[in-house]
């Protein structure tokens, strides 16, 4: 005869309040960085063997905010967050589109200024599409797994205090 092994349920995993003053912090520094990402993702970028785009350091930091924001306050926060720098990036998109759009100096200052801020500006927009759809779908997905690791273990994915930083849920291995 075996008997079953039974394992103790976790308690629910405990989350910060958004009240935190820490909160609206990372939310403006993950939107922030994930906009400049956008716009340095423009730029083609060469070292060595390795060929990138300007923005190749700073889209992972944005992952890993979402993760500390996933972590910290779980997943129905963490979504709002992702929302909000999804609707951030879309707004900053835009505005790019109407600046660019709006009628320059007719002098040659004027003309050449114009020419530089649609090479670094124009292509932004595509880039955000395809940046912020990838975004939105690996990053909710990344919260909703970091939070249900933490619901499972009843800790922290990397086995230190939910505020440490860390690198993202996805590179995590048990």
């Amino acid at each position: 005869m075996t008997s079953a092994k039974t394992i103790p349920a976790a308690a629910p995993p405990k989350f910060a309040s958004i009240g935190s003053p820490y909160f609206g912090i990372m939310l403006a520094v993950m939107a922030v960085v994930l906009i400049l990402s956008n716009i340095g993702a423009s730029k083609g970028v060469a070292i060595g063997p390795i060929i990138t785009d300007g923005g190749f350091f700073l889209f992972p930091l944005a992952y890993i905010l979402g993760d500390v924001i996933s972590e910290v306050y779980g997943f129905k926060v963490a979504r709002k967050a992702i929302f909000t720098t999804f609707a951030l990036s879309v707004f900053a998109s835009l505005c790019y589109w109407v600046i660019i759009a709006l009628p320059g100096f007719d002098d040659d200052f004027g003309a050449a200024k114009q020419s530089a801020l649609e090479g670094a500006l124009g292509p932004v927009p595509q880039i955000v599409l395809a940046s912020l759809l990838a975004f939105l779908a690996g990053q909710t997905i990344n919260a909703w797994i970091l939070v249900k690791m933490k619901a499972r273990t009843g800790r922290s994915p990397s086995g230190r205090a939910s505020w440490v930083p860390r690198w993202p849920a996805n590179s995590w291995t048990p």
